[in-house]
């Protein structure tokens, strides 16, 4: 008798053991599927607000963990996320924009692919993009001026980037930073009249034109500039550091 009530219990525990997981599960309430189209729309709606990166990078990251692989919101939140965080990662910024040319050939995708190896000082890999991105956006004048100062101060090849500065500088006349761009060129071309009517039509003031040109001299301690001609020593001119931003932002010899 005594063993047949211990076979009961023993079989009770059994039962117990094996019910109380399933148990636990039936109360654990199952995750709620992620609504991608509201994460875009938090997002489209921080833009609009002016929120800043650090909101905003949290957002993209949960969009890309959930949008669907090769989907359009999921290559635009790359290529966002690529540009907020390129100055700061830069290789995080590569393979993500690596991810979205895998499945769309866009040319903004190729510019920041080119900056972040700029950045990243794979020079070779930077021109390749920025020259695609340019072949797929003739008209742009940010890529044309980021291909032809990286030619120009991190291969030392001046003549070859003229090409590009000049083009930059067609499209967008006004704008200072490529204007000292294309005039830092010149100046290491001997072409220092040119150069130094370019900076005086943005500046307003060929004081500050010759004052801009000798800053950069001084930078490699050659002699002070002369008005009309360049020394010898300005062939080894040396410029800033290669454009740092895509699209409308770039970064050039400051004309200040």
């Amino acid at each position: 008798m005594r063993d047949g009530l211990q076979q009961q219990a023993q079989q009770q525990v059994r039962k117990n053991r094996c019910a109380s997981p399933l148990s636990k599960l039936r109360q654990t309430p199952m995750a709620r599927p992620v609504n991608v189209e509201r994460l875009q729309s938090n997002i489209a709606w921080a833009v609009a607000h002016g929120l800043g990166a650090r909101d905003l990078i949290p957002m993209l990251e949960r969009l890309i963990r959930h949008a669907p692989s090769g989907s359009e919101c999921k290559i635009s939140a790359q290529r966002q996320l690529a540009e907020l965080i390129v100055e700061h990662a830069p290789w995080r910024a590569a393979v993500l924009t690596r991810d979205v040319l895998q499945h769309k050939d866009d040319d903004r995708a190729w510019a920041l692919f080119g900056l972040a190896h700029t950045l990243l000082g794979n020079h070779r890999a930077a021109r390749r993009a920025y020259s695609r991105a340019l072949a797929r956006a003739p008209g742009c004048a940010s890529y044309a001026h980021n291909l032809g100062h990286l030619i120009d101060v991190a291969f030392d090849q001046p003549r070859e980037a003229l090409r590009w500065l000049k083009q930059a500088h067609g499209h967008a006349p006004d704008e200072e930073e490529i204007a000292a761009s294309y005039a830092h060129a010149l100046a290491r071309c001997q072409q220092v009249p040119e150069a130094i009517a370019v900076l005086e039509r943005v500046l307003n003031s060929r004081a500050k034109a010759v004052a801009l040109l000798q800053r950069w001299l001084a930078r490699r301690g050659a002699a002070s500039l002369n008005h009309e001609a360049m020394p010898a020593s300005a062939a080894g001119l040396s410029g800033p550091s290669v454009s740092a931003l895509t699209g409308s932002r770039s970064a050039a010899p400051t004309p200040s």
